[in-house]
C-alpha cells in the first residue's frame, strides 16, 4: 500500500521537475527527497523518474502512477474540506453536474441564488454530458445535477429521480424544396427516415431514426438557451418540430 505522503511527493517532483525543487517546496532535504522517491520506486518495482542531465521527469510507470496519485489526492482533499465545514456546522460541500448549454445562463442564476440563501453551502461543480452525470448520480459522486433527454430519453439509473425544469423549441433546417419546408410545424416523426447531420461528438451512425427514441420524450427538454444570433445559410427553411 503506497503512503499518502509518497505520493504526494511524487506529485510535486513530477511538477518541479528536480528532487532539490521539490524539496525545497515540501521543506525537505534534497537526500530525504531522494531515500523516499528510492523507497517508493522500490515499492512500485522498477523506476518512476528518468534521470536527466538537468532534473528528472516521469518514466510510463511514473505517469501511471501519478495519475492515480493526483485522483487518490483529490478525494483526500475533498474528504477534508467535507469533514471541516461539518464539524463546523455548516451546511458542507454540494456536488452538482450539468451539461455544457445549462452552464450558460440557467446554472449560474441557480448557485447564485443559493450562494445568496445558504451561503454556507460550498458547492463543487463540474460539466459533462448528460450520460456521464446520470452515472455520477447513481454512484453518488454527485449530488444533483441538470441533464437533458436529447436526442434520445435519460438513461436510466438506479436511485436518480428527475424533475422537468423547462421545456424547449427545437427547429430543423430543411432544403427550400423539401416536402415539408412549407410548413409551420413539423412532426418530428415525419422526419425519422431523412438523413440527419451530427456532431463530432455524436456522429457515431449516419442515419438517426425516430424510431430509436422514445417519442413521448421529443418535445421535453431541461436544455436551457439563452439569446442567440443565428445565420440562415441560402436555400434552407427552418421549421419547428412538433411531437
Amino acid at each position: 500500500m503506497f503512503e499518502v505522503d509518497a505520493l504526494r511527493l511524487l506529485v510535486v517532483v513530477a511538477e518541479t521537475g528536480s528532487f532539490t525543487k521539490a524539496a525545497v517546496r515540501l521543506n525537505y532535504t534534497q537526500s530525504a527527497v531522494s531515500r523516499r522517491i528510492a523507497a517508493l520506486e522500490q515499492q512500485a518495482g522498477g523506476p518512476l523518474f528518468d534521470r536527466l542531465p538537468r532534473g528528472v521527469r516521469l518514466n510510463p510507470a511514473g505517469r501511471a502512477l501519478h495519475r492515480h496519485a493526483t485522483e487518490v489526492l483529490d478525494r483526500l482533499s475533498r474528504a477534508e474540506r467535507e469533514l471541516a465545514v461539518l464539524h463546523a456546522g455548516h451546511g458542507g460541500l454540494l456536488h452538482t453536474g450539468a451539461f455544457a448549454t445549462a452552464n450558460i445562463s440557467l446554472v449560474p442564476a441557480a448557485l447564485r441564488a443559493l450562494r445568496h440563501a445558504r451561503p454556507d453551502v460550498e458547492v463543487i461543480a463540474v460539466e459533462g454530458p448528460t450520460d456521464a452525470l446520470m452515472e455520477r448520480l447513481a454512484d453518488g459522486a454527485l449530488d444533483l445535477a441538470v441533464v437533458s433527454d436529447y436526442p434520445s430519453g435519460l438513461p436510466s439509473a438506479d436511485g436518480v429521480t428527475t424533475t422537468v425544469l423547462c421545456e424547449d423549441e427545437l427547429f430543423v433546417a430543411l432544403p427550400r424544396a423539401h416536402r415539408l419546408a412549407g410548413a409551420g410545424a413539423v412532426d418530428l416523426r415525419e422526419l425519422h427516415d431523412e438523413a440527419w447531420l451530427h456532431s463530432a461528438q455524436e456522429a457515431v451512425a449516419s442515419r438517426w431514426r425516430f424510431g430509436r427514441s422514445r417519442p413521448d420524450a421529443a418535445s421535453r427538454f431541461s436544455r436551457p438557451t439563452g439569446p442567440r444570433r443565428s445565420g440562415r445559410p441560402q436555400g434552407l427553411s427552418t421549421r419547428l418540430l412538433t411531437t
